[in-house]
């Protein structure tokens, strides 16, 4: 039976070092917010800029990148883009599944 990205995951974290497991549990925090902040905006009630997510602001962008001879794109690549505290930071999420 295949795992579930979850499982996946929970079997890597023994790997992470202390700062490691931080840095993942503060994009965890973005990302979460952000998705909260999406529920709210799919639901009508705020426009995007509008939204209390706290001291985080930012959108997950789907980016295509073009191999080195720019004959072709891959992708679409996940990256979580966020404001905090006055600081623009990306982590890469990985590739987007089609659909």
């Amino acid at each position: 039976m295949a795992k579930t990205p979850l499982q996946t995951i929970e079997a890597m974290l023994g790997q992470l070092s202390l700062e490691e497991v931080r840095d993942l549990r503060q994009t965890l925090r973005d990302l979460e917010a952000l998705l909260e902040a999406r529920a709210i905006v799919g639901q009508g009630t705020l426009p995007p800029d509008e939204i209390p997510v706290g001291e985080v602001r930012g959108y997950i962008e789907h980016k295509m990148i073009p191999n080195k001879a720019h004959t072709r794109l891959n992708g679409p690549y996940g990256y979580l883009r966020v404001w905090r505290n006055g600081k623009h930071t990306s982590k890469y999420l990985g590739k987007v599944k089609p659909g």
